[in-house]
């Protein structure tokens, strides 16, 4: 088995009126001629003001998130990168444990599990974003955030790996699913593919102007879900299919808000068939509605 280790990035005056002309009288005894007008007086000349040159300096980028990491040592032995994205109040060396029963149909992909970049309140876990306010417009804000962190992320572990940016795939569990769907749908360049387990699609308005392409996603839900119930998969799936994604999807119908073997061992052949030449070989994904 492979080492499971952790490693932290840190990437962190206004032009005065003219005079009004007078009016001048000659006294007609005196016969004077009327003396001239005398010329305004010429305004104060004014410093021209300093003009700033010096170069700005550009922002320095926001910290990598922290990770934790299963499969082969970076090399060639790696031709790709699974990114697991954990639950709401979790951590990185939570989801990680589904690493090495996904790889063993992925020999060859090495697992990051990402920490959020926020901190849970109540426990020592993490979040991917604020979400005590439900209402759209947080939680859009919210994921968007998480996104722009997920996104760097993505992309400097594949600069690092020596791999194309398109050589992953996202997985996400509850919170981490909303994001890993958020982000990859709107990536460039596209991911190979997205897993969502008990996930939810924010933002669906969006998505068509926002979108990078249709790409392979599967949804899995349990339909026994009382914390992130299962319609939102079904909303999901239904707002994907309308932009001509490729949609597979699992409905369990005695898992709760969870993952248990059955649904690791789908997503571990879904993975196979969207990142391995063998598994594109295998045939189109089947759908797999309510168990059927």
């Amino acid at each position: 088995m492979a080492r499971l280790f952790t490693r932290i990035f840190n990437r962190t005056g206004k032009e005065p009126e003219a005079a009004p002309e007078a009016t001048y009288r000659s006294e007609p005894r005196l016969s004077l001629p009327e003396p001239p007008l005398p010329e305004p007086p010429a305004p104060p000349a004014e410093p021209p003001t300093p003009v700033e040159t010096a170069e700005t300096e550009p922002a320095p980028a926001a910290p990598l998130l922290s990770t934790m990491r299963w499969g082969p040592a970076k090399g060639p032995a790696v031709e790709n990168i699974v990114f697991l994205c954990h639950g709401m109040g979790s951590t990185a060396d939570g989801i990680i444990q589904i690493a090495p029963q996904l790889a063993t149909l992925l020999p060859a992909t090495l697992f990051v599990a990402p920490n959020g970049p926020e901190y849970a309140e109540a426990s020592d876990g993490r979040l991917w974003f604020d979400a005590r306010d439900r209402s759209p417009a947080a939680l859009e804000a919210g994921v968007r955030g998480a996104a722009e962190a997920l996104d760097a992320l993505i992309d400097a572990e594949l600069d690092e790996a020596g791999l194309g940016r398109e050589a992953c795939a996202l997985v996400g569990y509850s919170q981490g699913a909303m994001t890993a769907l958020f982000t990859g749908l709107r990536r460039r360049p596209p991911p190979r593919a997205i897993l969502c387990y008990a996930g939810a699609l924010i933002a669906p308005h969006s998505l068509e102007a926002e979108m990078t392409g249709p790409l392979p996603v599967m949804l899995v839900h349990g339909l026994e879900d009382r914390v992130v119930p299962a319609f939102y998969s079904r909303d999901a799936e239904k707002a994907l299919r309308a932009l001509h994604f490729r949609v597979q999807t699992m409905y369990a119908p005695q898992l709760g808000h969870g993952i248990d073997g059955a649904v690791v061992q789908a997503g571990k052949q879904f993975l196979r068939r969207c990142l391995t030449p063998e598994g594109a070989g295998s045939g189109k994904a089947r759908s797999l509605a309510d168990g059927g």
